[in-house]
């Protein structure tokens, strides 16, 4: 009882398979992404650890090729990137980024609310909206 046949065994080999194949694709996108990037934004803290989900961001543009500079520049002369993933909440920067707080503050007034997830990771929900389980609120 519980052996596998040889079908179930081969199918979950292909499987696994296939899902690292599309890990290093993945990879590859995202590295020519952060390639393409202004320098900001490849390296946003250069002398310290890090301190913005680049990654994070590149997912919730729909993982782009390239960085986007049709976009316009801020008032500073430089490209930001987003403070939130607007599909997940995930807070995209951390908490020794210099603009965390305003971030999380912008959204607070916008009716949503802090929360860290089991992982560490923040997000902003909905007031009103369902909170997964494990996340508790996050005060800072």
């Amino acid at each position: 009882m519980g052996e596998k046949s040889a079908k179930e065994i081969l199918l979950a080999l292909n499987a696994a398979r296939q899902k690292l194949l599309m890990e290093r694709q993945d990879n590859e996108l995202y590295n020519n992404f952060v390639q393409s990037a202004p320098s900001n934004l490849r390296n946003p803290n250069p002398q310290g650890p890090q301190n913005y989900n680049m990654r994070g961001y590149w997912e919730s543009l729909g993982k782009p090729q390239s960085f986007d500079y049709s976009q316009p520049l801020e008032d500073d002369g430089r490209y930001h990137a987003t403070s939130r993933n607007p599909q997940t909440g995930e807070i995209l920067k951390f908490p020794n980024h210099p603009t965390f707080k305003i971030a999380l503050m912008d959204d607070i007034k916008m009716g949503y609310n802090p929360y860290i997830s089991p992982q560490g990771k923040i997000y902003t929900i909905k007031k009103g909206d369902a909170i997964p389980q494990g996340f508790v609120p996050y005060m800072f």
